[in-house]
């Protein structure tokens, strides 16, 4: 293979994935927005947030001792 033949191989891989990139290009932005942009917060729920845990003794527990 001559060098000339690895120049013009290049050339067409690079130019074919300059047009693959040109035609999915809002795909692959829209993916990549979503896998690493930064997510919307969360809404908080409508009413009163719960505990995750209760600070209380049960009634059980309170026989017990």
């Amino acid at each position: 293979m001559t060098t000339l033949q690895i120049f013009i191989c290049f050339l067409a891989i690079c130019f074919w994935g300059g047009m693959i990139g040109v035609f999915f290009r809002t795909p692959i932005t829209a993916w990549f927005h979503n896998r690493f942009g930064r997510d919307k917060p969360l809404l908080p729920p409508e009413g009163e947030m719960p505990e995750p845990f209760s600070f209380k003794r049960r009634e059980d527990d309170q026989k017990k001792s």
